[in-house]
């Protein structure tokens, strides 16, 4: 008897022991997320008072509003020449600047544009002068890899900007929604826009296109690695930057920070859009009392969903507790077929 209570002892160190192994691979692998819960918490209460049953335009506006009132200042275009370096620095260190589209290291001092230069992500010819001074709105970018874009708009039949690295579709994108709605003399519409002439003023496209990529390119998506993990990284700190760096504006793109936006504004707009936004809290025609329980809905649903930590936690954790007792069964097994009296 007292055989048996020391390899159940054994056997529940070892269950144990197992566990907070596991357990700390999971805790390690939840500090990835951490600059994502870093970014939310820097938020605070910016987004207080936007309600959570505001589309379409309502929501335009009031992002408007809320973007107005907390800018100070504009950088200015000629300032991100050194602004640049504070909010588009490498986030991984070394003092180079990330460059827009293709994570080049540029940099950091400004050099008169020979080996980098201030992209227009909304092209000036198509009403981008009008946020040329907003940091939101301006990245630096190398030389070559900016005059490869040139004035196109954004799109699969246009000019893709995830060309070299597949996440800056999200994060073009996002900075295109924001101009929207820091301007809102600027449009949205759902055309490639070729740049070859006679295209609308003061739009750009393609809006079901950037409106797919906001969503497949999250940047609280922790999943992303190598350059696409960069660009991910570098669009959350220059929101940071932005908003609380010395020099910095104030204010923040809202599309970062609740990407859902974007579908809640424009999701309507046409077959597409709604196909698009159809599961991501796009806006409704319905009565504000249904886009309401709508919402609550969809929150109710995200509450079930488990962050990848934790589904790891619960795997491994399963994964380890069975193989522990297994072992146990197996000593316990050995000791008894050596204590079986032999014939």
């Amino acid at each position: 008897m007292e055989q048996n209570r020391k390899i159940f002892a054994k056997g529940a160190a070892l269950v144990a022991i197992t566990l907070s192994f596991g357990l700390s691979l999971c805790l390690l692998n939840r500090n990835n997320n951490q600059n994502v819960q870093v970014a939310e918490a820097a938020a605070g209460n910016y987004y207080s008072g936007i309600s959570d049953s505001l589309t379409g335009t309502q929501l335009l506006t009031a992002l408007n509003t809320l973007n107005t009132q907390k800018k100070k200042k504009n950088v200015s275009y000629a300032g991100m020449r050194q602004f640049a370096a504070v909010c588009d620095a490498n986030p991984d260190g070394g003092g180079k600047i990330i460059g827009f589209y293709d994570n080049k290291l540029i940099g950091p001092s400004w050099d008169g544009g020979s080996t980098w230069n201030r992209e227009h992500v909304w092209p000036n010819v198509r009403g981008g002068s009008s946020v040329e001074a907003d940091a939101h709105m301006v990245r630096p970018a190398s030389t070559s890899t900016n005059s490869d874009r040139g004035s196109k708009g954004f799109g699969t039949a246009s000019y893709d900007p995830g060309k070299y690295v597949a996440y800056y579709r999200g994060a073009a994108a996002r900075i295109i929604f924001y101009c929207a709605i820091a301007n809102t003399s600027l449009k949205l519409v759902d055309d490639p826009l070729n740049y070859n002439g006679g295209n609308p003023a003061n739009s750009m496209g393609s809006l079901s296109d950037m409106l797919k990529w906001n969503l497949e390119y999250l940047p609280s998506d922790t999943s992303f690695t190598g350059a696409n993990d960069l660009a991910r990284r570098t669009e959350l700190n220059r929101n940071e930057k932005i908003q609380n760096a010395s020099g910095g504006q104030g204010n923040r793109n809202p599309f970062i920070d609740h990407p859902e936006y974007a579908c809640k504004i424009w999701g309507d707009t046409n077959d597409k859009t709604k196909a698009i936004c159809k599961n991501n809290i796009g806006p409704t025609t319905d009565s504000s009392d249904t886009s309401e329980a709508n919402n609550n809905s969809n929150n109710s649903q995200s509450d079930f969903k488990l962050e990848p930590w934790q589904l790891a936690l619960i795997i491994g954790g399963s994964v380890l507790v069975v193989a522990a007792v297994v072992t146990v069964v197996v000593i316990v097994v050995v000791r008894k077929k050596k204590r079986a009296p032999k014939e």
